[in-house]
């Protein structure tokens, strides 16, 4: 049991993508991301909107990753199989959602711009409200959701607390 093992190899791309997220949102503050709106010109507001999405997308990939590191962590440890399975799953649906998300950011829109800049006019399959939505849905647990990402860590939590054999 010497050696890296998935776990470890997720766990180190969550570390590298949650660095170029800390690198764009630098970014992102460098271009006027967090003034005030009233001190910024209109294309210094999309510039900075710009850097903030691109890290965001970092940030969604770092998510899922993290989360899946402890995922097959756990998978590693327990014997019976369909506990493996049940963890494995978490993994694979976290990777495909989150994974959407991250993309779905930049291709909902055509031209992409308008994402970033909505004074650019644009034809988009999926409205900046169904894409918050969606986005709500996969992050956070509320009376009305129960988003993946909350789910997946009270499963790996809960697992926690009975025996792995």
């Amino acid at each position: 049991m010497y050696g890296l093992h998935w776990d470890d190899h997720f766990a180190i791309v969550s570390w590298v993508v949650l660095m170029f997220n800390a690198l764009f949102t630098t970014i992102a503050a460098m271009k006027g991301f967090g003034m005030r709106s009233r001190f910024l010109t209109s294309p210094e507001i999309a510039r900075a909107n710009k850097w903030t999405i691109v890290g965001q997308t970092f940030i969604i990939i770092g998510i899922a990753t993290s989360k899946g590191a402890v995922a097959l962590f756990l998978a590693r440890i327990v014997v019976k199989r369909w506990k493996r399975i049940i963890l494995c799953s978490i993994v694979g649906s976290l990777l495909l959602l989150f994974g959407l998300c991250a993309i779905w950011d930049f291709a909902r829109c055509s031209p992409v711009a308008h994402v970033w800049d909505p004074s650019i006019p644009a034809n988009c399959w999926l409205s900046a409200e169904a894409f918050t939505t969606y986005s709500i849905a996969l992050a956070v647990k509320t009376v009305e959701l129960r988003g993946l990402s909350a789910i997946s860590d009270y499963t790996c939590g809960v697992s926690q607390c009975f025996r792995f054999d």
